[in-house]
């Protein structure tokens, strides 16, 4: 299989993507535990400082690693374990590595539900 000039980039710029997203909600909560955030007295939930820019930016790096290995799936041997492990961070991406497209994305859809029912009922009114 002959890979692109660019897509050699394509895993370790979602592996940046994925930390950088790990350390931007890392930081966020960091600042909600400062006592200049906790003495302003406005009554926020952390999920308002997330907002909808958090939703987007998760949904596009499950979106990149599908496409990754629905591309490394059309290699004609099998899939070695090393190969499936590293996408393991998305549910149900090693699935569509392994060609089980269906299952894969099924599995993706479940855990998007999840989260969203998980989110649904945080909120407090």
């Amino acid at each position: 299989m002959r890979i692109g000039p660019m897509r050699r980039y394509a895993v370790p710029a979602v592996v940046i993507a994925g930390l950088g997203l790990a350390a931007w909600a890392g930081w966020l909560s960091a600042q909600l535990l400062t006592p200049a955030v906790r003495a302003t007295g406005f009554p926020f939930l952390p999920i308002d400082l997330l907002g909808e820019g958090w939703y987007l930016a998760v949904l596009a790096l499950v979106i990149s690693v599908d496409g990754i290995a629905s591309d490394a799936s059309g290699d004609e041997r099998p899939a070695r374990p090393s190969e499936v492990w590293p996408f393991a961070i998305v549910p149900g991406a090693g699935l569509v590595r392994m060609r089980y497209p269906g299952r894969g994305r099924l599995w993706m859809g479940a855990a998007a539900v999840s989260v969203f029912l998980l989110q649904a009922n945080a909120i407090v009114p």
